[in-house]
């Protein structure tokens, strides 16, 4: 049975989106993918009940001719992941997700419904306490905006409004998903100015547009991440829309998801950005500094130093910055690792060699750094396949997330 890590860094991400944009057969592709590590940076493991309903979710996916049916108005569902990464044969947590799923009805229709009355209620308090948003937007209708057809625009200008102006205060790093890119990847001669036509068509909506400046400007100083990623739960040539809107799918071809890990990958990142976003220029310099200096440590030293050797300015900023971010945490409710992490971002160094002293170390202090080092260089793969990503399709970029 799957014992979670009993001190990670815990972030909680609200997935909202309207009914058919393919939130569960996004998010079962997802852990199907990394559910075992390959390429990427981590994998995900869950409980076992959790486990189950999401490989049948993708079982739904690949074998059966109907897609999974969208949640009811009523059922929200939260999964929680323990990201993880893979070192000398050894898995190291690197922290955990709360996938927060509500029903698309909950936010696009009006209800009378006791139950779903409280659901909307708790998704909205939810979308205050979470650290990062992802927002579905469903392939099939930004097919039909780029079109200009009446049902791409009405789409967007009456249904997916109400939930733009759901995220309007929302200062925090928000994630706009393109489901089901396959539909649109072949619009133009590259994906990359596929993705480019895309964007400056939901641009060319007032409301996303505003959206988005005012998100990436709530603050102040502090701009939060907004990004434009697209995914394919199934890949291309494994389903084609009929003349009525229907997928159907191809007899005996399988999924091949593209880019379903690149919001997860994001997240710690745009995370770090933003409590580097609200750092003022002199902590950030200081703080760069002295985490340079630290560096030199070894685990339990670095572990010390992190936790009491900064100077009472500098933790209290990181206290209060990063605390302001991450759900309201002070410093000491924030694991050790989330700390180790953020200095690993702002130094962009992650497989450091640390073993000048290793015979000096004991079993628990070798264990310490593996486990540090494990999530340093998970972190800087993260960082790396996102830039990777982002040079590939260089319009998924609306707002870096960086100081203004």
């Amino acid at each position: 049975m799957l014992e979670l890590s009993d001190d990670p860094f815990t972030v909680r991400v609200l997935v909202v989106g309207p009914s058919g944009s393919g939130k569960t057969v996004y998010l079962s592709s997802l852990f199907k993918r990394l559910q075992v590590q390959s390429s990427a940076a981590i994998f995900l493991e869950c409980p076992q009940a959790q486990r189950i309903e999401l490989m049948e979710f993708y079982r739904q996916v690949r074998d059966r001719e109907e897609w999974p049916a969208s949640n009811r108005v009523h059922d929200g569902r939260e999964y929680t992941f323990d990201c993880k990464t893979r070192r000398n044969a050894t898995n190291h947590s690197v922290l955990r997700i709360k996938y927060l799923d509500y029903a698309g009805e909950l936010l696009t229709e009006a209800t009378h419904d006791d139950a779903a009355s409280r659901a909307q209620e708790e998704l909205t308090e939810r979308l205050v306490t979470a650290d990062t948003v992802l927002c579905l937007l469903d392939g099939q209708y930004v097919r039909e905006l780029l079109a200009g057809t009446e049902d791409g625009i009405n789409h967007f200008h009456h249904e997916m409004s109400l939930i733009f102006g759901l995220l309007q205060s929302a200062e925090k790093p928000v994630h706009f998903v393109v489901t089901k890119w396959d539909l649109l990847a072949g619009h133009a001669p590259t994906e990359g100015a596929s993705l480019a036509a895309v964007r400056d068509a939901l641009c060319g909506i007032e409301e996303f547009a505003h959206l988005v400046e005012n998100v990436a400007m709530a603050g102040n100083e502090y701009e939060p991440a907004v990004r434009l990623l697209p995914v394919s739960a199934v890949g291309p040539d494994y389903a084609t829309m009929e003349p009525d809107g229907r997928m159907r799918k191809h007899p005996g071809a399988l999924p091949h998801p593209q880019y379903v890990e690149i919001p997860f990958l994001a997240i710690l990142p745009d995370i770090f950005s933003s409590v580097l976003g609200r750092l003022d220029e002199a902590t950030r310099r200081r703080l760069i500094l002295e985490i340079q200096i630290g560096t030199a440590l070894t685990a339990t030293e670095r572990i010390k130093w992190l936790s009491g050797t900064l100077s009472a300015r500098l933790s209290k900023a990181i206290s209060g910055v990063l605390g302001a971010v991450v759900g309201g945490k002070k410093l000491d409710k924030v694991s050790e690792a989330a700390v180790e992490m953020f200095a690993s971002r702002l130094t962009e160094q992650g497989d450091r060699k640390m073993d000048l002293r290793e015979q000096e170390l004991g079993k628990v202090d070798r264990l310490t750094e593996e486990a540090a080092s494990a999530r340093r260089i998970a972190m800087d793969r993260m960082n790396a396949e996102l830039a990777s990503f982002v040079s590939k399709l260089p319009a998924s970029v609306l707002r870096d997330g960086e100081v203004s």
